[in-house]
Parts: structure tokens; sequence; C-alpha cells
């Protein structure tokens, strides 16, 4: 949640029919009763690059703590568990 009316949505899926490989993407929304509205997209903020990933990024989990992001995600088909830090 950024404010009151504004979160963070974080999704995972194939940027392309032609793309291998599954990204996770960012997005900020807008909430206003029951209509949700796309403020900004971020793009691909994560991308599989390790080898136990096995091109393979999903279930995005976002916290934030002392003004950074923690992104915790499955990777490897979800047979591990991975952790993305931003540096701000």
């Amino acid at each position: 949640r950024i404010d009151d009316t504004h979160i963070l949505a974080t999704y995972s899926c194939f940027a392309n029919a032609e793309e291998t490989r599954e990204n996770i993407f960012a997005a900020t929304l807008q909430i206003e009763g029951q209509n949700v509205r796309v403020v900004q997209k971020y793009g691909t903020i994560l991308s599989p690059e390790a080898d136990w990933e096995n091109g393979n990024l999903r279930d995005p989990f976002p916290m934030f703590h002392d003004e950074k992001l923690y992104l915790y995600y499955a990777g490897g088909r979800e047979k591990g568990i991975g952790l993305a830090i931003s540096k701000t």
C-alpha cells in the first residue's frame, strides 16, 4: 500500500508470446471504491538470471522496510524462494 488510494501491484508473466522466461513486473494502481485504474507501469523489475531460477520467476510478494523494497519470489518452477532488495 502506497497511500489510502494507491497500491503497488507486482505480477509475473511472459513479456510476449515469443518470450521463454517468466519475469516480474510492477505497476501503481489507484483504487476508488470498486474502480481500479493503472496509474503507472514500471515494466520488468526482475528477470531470471540465476541458474536455480530456471528462467522462471513467480508469485512476487513485496514488502517495504526502511525505505527499501524487499521482493520475495518463487523460482525454478516454484522449487525455491528468492529475495531481491532494492538499492533505494
